[in-house]
This record gives C-alpha cells, structure tokens and sequence, in this order.
C-alpha cells in the first residue's frame, strides 16, 4: 500500500458547548455587613484617604474596568432605622442640611444602587430626583461615593478614616 493510499481519518468537528442563560440577577436592598471583603486595599485610612485615582485603579483592576462591575455593599454602621433613632440621616454627614438635598439623594442612591454603572445613569439620567448638582457626581468627581468610603467629607469629621460603604467585585 502506498503512503497516499493510507489516509488518517478526518477530524471531527467538535460542536460547542451548549449556551447556557442564567435567570438574571435581582439586587435587592443592601444588607449591612460586618467583615470588610477581601478586596479591603481599596479603603482608606486617616492617613490615606481614598481619591478619584485610587478608585479608578480599583475598577481597572478589580472590575475589568466595568463601573457595572463595582458592587456597593453597605457596611454595618449605617443606620438602617435612623428616624427612630432621632438622627439626620443613615451616616452621620450629609444630611445636615436640606433632607431631600444633592448630598442626601446622592448618598441614599449609594446605599440602594445596584453596581456603580447603575449609580453615575441615574446621576445623569434626568431623574426628577436627579436634579441640580446630582448630574455633576460623575466617576471623575465622585464627591459623595468618596465620602461613605472614607468617612466624612472632610480629614476633621469625627467619623473620618471609617467606611461607611465597601466596594465588592461582582461577576462579569
């Protein structure tokens, strides 16, 4: 027999793996925790406050780049029942002024979202509750998300250095 003459069988083609949709994921209210997730780098500290770069590095690396990748989970200091309580607000800044005021709406929006892509839509969505100076909070200013995550608006609040808020990677 001849080398031509012995032919190796064709390859199979291999067909591909079924596609298989998950039920989509419904976020509810957040459920304040106690443990800070692993990803903890993120927070900072008296001394090493969280700013606009340290965030975004965060994404990038965490989350693919993705805002919509970027999980709020609301930690365990967060007042859930604050009017029985006789408090402003669930943090203790914020809420000082005007109830229904920019940071008061960005803040509770924070506590309710679900993934930070979601959070800067609504902030630029036109929502009547988005209105005046909620559309200038934006992933390049994020005044408010930078406060919960370090615990004040300013290195003097008596809260500073504490998260109110954690950031959690969630599934692609």
């Amino acid at each position: 027999m001849s080398k031509s003459a012995t032919k190796s069988p064709a390859p199979v083609a291999k067909s591909p793996a079924p596609v298989v949709k998950s039920a989509p994921v419904v976020k509810s209210a957040p459920v304040a925790t106690s443990a800070p997730p692993a990803n903890n780098a993120l927070f900072g500290t008296a001394q090493s406050p969280i700013n606009v770069q340290m965030l975004r590095a965060w994404v990038n690396q965490h989350c693919g780049g993705h805002w919509a990748r970027a999980g709020v989970t609301v930690r365990n200091n967060v007042a859930s029942d604050w009017q029985k309580q006789g408090l402003k607000g669930p943090v203790p800044f914020g809420y000082n002024g005007n109830p229904n005021g920019t940071r008061a709406l960005l803040q509770n929006h924070v506590f309710t979202c679900a993934n930070l892509g979601a959070h800067w839509a609504w902030c630029k969505s036109g929502d009547k509750a988005a209105i005046g100076t909620v559309k200038q909070h934006t992933p390049n200013n994020p005044v408010c998300l930078l406060a919960l995550l370090n615990g004040g608006y300013s290195p003097n609040a008596k809260t500073w250095g504490t998260p109110f808020v954690h950031l959690v990677p969630l599934a692609a």
